[in-house]
């Protein structure tokens, strides 16, 4: 079963942060989107952004995207690891 946050706001380092949406399944969350207007360049800034979130959320899949660029990551919480995804076929599990 899944679910939808949107725009859910949280405390991180004693400010409140707003994420745009997360997909929970089985009631844990699972992949965090972070969107950005079509003419906003996805830059390392904005990736920086959704680490700061996921060190809260403890979320495995991190996705950016501005609707024409989107940027794909697994983050092993663990072990620290990130790694790039190509393609989203990890949703279909």
């Amino acid at each position: 079963m899944a679910s939808l946050g949107v725009e859910k706001s949280f405390n991180l380092d004693k400010s409140i942060r707003r994420f745009d949406l997360v997909l929970y399944r089985k009631g844990e969350p699972y992949i965090l989107f972070e969107f950005k207007s079509f003419n906003k360049k996805i830059t390392d800034a904005i990736g920086y952004q959704a680490a700061g979130y996921n060190m809260k959320l403890k979320v495995p899949f991190v996705i950016l995207s501005n609707g024409l660029h989107h940027f794909a990551y697994f983050v092993n919480h663990e072990s620290k690891d990130v790694k790039s995804l190509d393609n989203l076929g990890f949703i279909e599990d």
